[in-house]
């Protein structure tokens, strides 16, 4: 809903194959889904080096903005110039957000312990740190999909167009599932758990 990685042209790009999708994935044919994953991988390692960039030069809160976090009814960006536009009041945005829930959580914390607690964990890193350190683990978590997991990703967009809480699984986040849901993770003979927020060995 954000449409904050592609724009236009590279919907153009993509929708030459539209007519002959279906064609395609019946004949086994998918470097067409890797290809549009491979643009979008692209865009979130461009976007990283803008917050990189933007954070290093310094980034101004001296005029009034209007960002749109819901951007499902909005046109994508027409060319990289508009997009970049958008990355700019998407990371000023973010940034305001972690300051102000910095302003919150400590205007409504009384207790002395708590206040330690939340200055040892929250406010351990400024806002551009966590800016950061967002960017960098998003892009490492899309860099190491494998074609399993891409393919996932393209035949759960694929099924929600009929139904909107169809999803395919994958083998690997069927195990996942397993283990989030049961808390537990069993190999080589131990087994982790998760007990009062702590990892314990059996």
């Amino acid at each position: 809903p954000g449409k904050v990685y592609f724009t236009r042209q590279d919907i153009a790009f993509f929708s030459k194959d539209r007519s002959r999708m279906l064609a395609l994935l019946n004949q086994g044919e998918l470097q067409v889904v890797f290809s549009i994953y491979k643009r979008y991988l692209e865009r979130i390692g461009q976007y990283r080096a803008f917050v990189e960039k933007s954070i290093k030069e310094g980034i101004s809160f001296d005029r009034d903005e209007v960002y749109r976090a819901n951007r499902k009814d909005e046109p994508y960006c027409r060319n990289d110039i508009e997009l970049r536009e958008l990355w700019r009041k998407r990371l000023k945005n973010d940034l305001l957000y972690y300051r102000l829930m910095q302003k919150v959580m400590e205007e409504r914390s009384n207790d002395p312990d708590v206040k330690a607690d939340l200055k040892k964990r929250w406010f351990k890193k400024s806002p551009e740190e966590k800016g950061r350190i967002r960017m960098h683990d998003l892009y490492n978590h899309v860099a190491q999909s494998d074609q399993m997991d891409i393919l996932g990703i393209f035949l759960t967009a694929m099924s929600q167009v009929y139904g909107p809480h169809s999803h395919y699984s994958t083998p690997k986040q069927d195990e996942d599932f397993d283990i989030q849901f049961k808390l537990s993770l069993t190999g080589i003979g131990a087994t982790l758990t998760n007990e009062d927020g702590y990892v314990k060995v059996v």
